[in-house]
């Protein structure tokens, strides 16, 4: 007796997910008739999904399978003599602590503070820095005045900052050469995540976490985490013929962000 499949049958399901997108699925159910052999739960999995197989996901639901809603498992339940029943379950695949599908990227911020050490004579401060000193230009006092024989005093501004995590799952390891060389750089040019801008030099690149899941659509899942400023200029002193100068230089390098994985 030949194997047959009878796909779709009565009991397939959508489920749409309201309140999260994460919560929509698809179950196929399909009936298989005729295995015979020593293994036949086996071949009535592969009689689904190797042959002589059913009707490709991808033309039956064309626009979940091109937003990649990935086929995470398949059940098979005997229900007779050479008789079962193969039940195929789709859903989009979880990453990182958010769960995230290829065509949607989810972003976690978090609003804290960073430390930068700078230095003070008793200067007016804007937004932590020594604001009233341009380029090159000399500590002043509080009066103003030049601050000829005054040592400046460090002290640490707490630059309000955003940190940035961008979930990643993908097949590909992204752990590769590419994004070792800018760990640590700033954007150099504007970048855009979920929608918002990060113009050049506002976006830092701190760092990712990997975990490899085996049996998954997606072998590689994890975070990659950036920091966001308005600037990453920071003070810098000079002494020059007995008085303090201060100059302003972006202490991170910058680069080219590679593409995401």
């Amino acid at each position: 007796m030949p194997v047959t499949v009878s796909e779709d049958i009565y009991g397939s399901q959508h489920v749409l997910g309201y309140d999260s997108a994460q919560g929509e699925r698809v179950i196929r159910r399909h009936f298989v008739e005729g295995i015979t052999g020593t293994k036949p739960l086996e071949d009535a999995i592969l009689a689904v999904t190797v042959s002589p197989g059913v009707t490709a996901f991808a033309t039956r639901f064309p626009l979940l399978a091109a937003a990649g809603m990935q086929r995470q498992n398949v059940t098979a339940k005997q229900i007779g003599v050479g008789r079962f029943i193969v039940e195929e379950q789709y859903s989009w695949n979880s990453g990182g602590s958010w769960g995230q599908f290829p065509t949607s990227t989810l972003i976690e911020y978090k609003l804290g503070f960073e430390g930068v050490q700078c230095y003070t004579v008793g200067a007016i401060q804007t937004n932590g820095l020594p604001g009233t000193i341009a380029q090159g230009g000399q500590f002043k006092d509080s009066a103003g005045a030049n601050a000829l024989g005054f040592v400046p005093q460090p002290y640490t501004y707490m630059r309000p900052v955003i940190r940035v995590g961008r979930p990643i799952a993908t097949n590909s390891n992204p752990l590769n050469t590419n994004w070792f060389q800018v760990l640590g750089k700033v954007n150099s040019s504007g970048l855009t995540l979920a929608g918002f801008n990060y113009p050049a030099g506002s976006l830092r690149f701190d760092g990712m976490e990997v975990s490899v899941v085996s049996n998954s659509s997606y072998q590689f899942q994890g975070v990659m985490s950036f920091t966001a400023a308005p600037s990453f200029q920071e003070p810098r002193l000079y002494k020059t013929g007995g008085t303090w100068e201060v100059q302003y230089g972006l202490n991170l390098a910058s680069a080219a962000f590679p593409a995401f994985p």
